[in-house]
């Protein structure tokens, strides 16, 4: 089971993140957020590190669902803890803040995401049926694997937004040691090397090689994954730029290899970061065909 870090010192990585946080904590409570990035790249972790920092505070986690509506959201809101506050809204020294988590944002509808401006506005109220009602001290916490779905009045409300980036090797082995403190160093390595980068897809690898009791080579032979971390979606992916006499287009790859847009973008991030896939207005290509165009040019 993944152990969530309890401060921000005690989470991995993303260091340019955590110094922007430790400064937004030092003026106060902090602004709402904006957390965009791959699937287990580390997003709740965040939040949840994030959440321990700040004193008397509640973390509250949901995952946001395509039917929810202005309705759905006043009910969230309204579900908030009140503990220390007077029937005014106005808080008590002991009042509770929440750091509210909304992962998965790019699903809600456009009319939910209308029902939380006004929140996200003055960070206070919400109003339904023409009623303002008051609402407890809140950080508002967005976790997305696709901002652009994010509606602009609403991403204009997010002051604090963040790009999760994949992890470097080092980084990823010591959340591995952190997980699994008794795996040997070179299993730890072997299973970094072979994460892309993604914590979540780490732990789910050196949990599955402790589960099964057996070796690194049998489990990743298994999963038909190679030394890089490349799949069989992610050789797929290869072959068909290596085969194309042209930069094939987002929506080419989508159609071909029978998979959605988002989906392609996060194989692409991965490829990306091990340095071969080059992505232009012209489309995608393979670096060295990247370069050797460059030269015939």
């Amino acid at each position: 089971m993944t152990k969530r870090p309890e401060s921000l010192s005690a989470y991995v990585g993303q260091e340019m993140v955590k110094k922007v946080l430790a400064m937004e904590l030092a003026s106060g409570f902090p602004r709402s957020i904006l957390a965009y990035g791959g699937p287990g790249i580390g997003k709740t972790s965040l939040a949840h590190a994030l959440s321990r920092e700040i004193p008397n505070c509640v973390f509250k986690e949901c995952v946001a669902q395509p039917d929810w509506d202005a309705d759905s959201i006043f009910h969230l809101l309204m579900s908030l803890s009140i503990e220390g506050y007077d029937d005014k809204g106005i808080p008590g020294k002991s009042a509770v803040k929440t750091l509210l988590m909304i992962d998965e944002a790019h699903e809600l509808s456009d009319s939910a995401q209308t029902a939380l401006l006004r929140p996200f506005e003055d960070g206070h109220t919400f109003s339904k049926s023409g009623d303002v009602n008051w609402l407890p001290t809140v950080c508002y916490f967005l976790g997305t694997t696709n901002p652009e779905k994010i509606c602009a009045p609403l991403r204009d409300r997010l002051p604090l937004q963040f790009h999760l980036t994949a992890y470097p090797t080092e980084e990823i082995a010591e959340i591995i040691r952190r997980n699994f403190p008794g795996m040997s160093d070179p299993l730890t390595q072997d299973v970094a090397r072979r994460s892309k980068g993604v914590p979540r897809l780490a732990i789910a690898y050196a949990d599955s090689i402790q589960r099964y009791n057996i070796s690194a080579k049998e489990f990743f032979e298994l999963k038909n994954i190679d030394e890089r971390g490349l799949d069989e979606r992610d050789r797929a992916y290869l072959k068909l730029l290596a085969e194309a006499d042209r930069p094939l287009s987002l929506n080419s790859i989508a159609s071909a290899l029978r998979e959605s847009k988002p989906i392609i973008e996060m194989m692409e991030s991965h490829l990306i970061f091990l340095g071969l896939l080059a992505l232009s207005n012209r489309g995608r290509t393979l670096v060295n065909q990247s370069s050797r165009g460059r030269r015939q040019a």
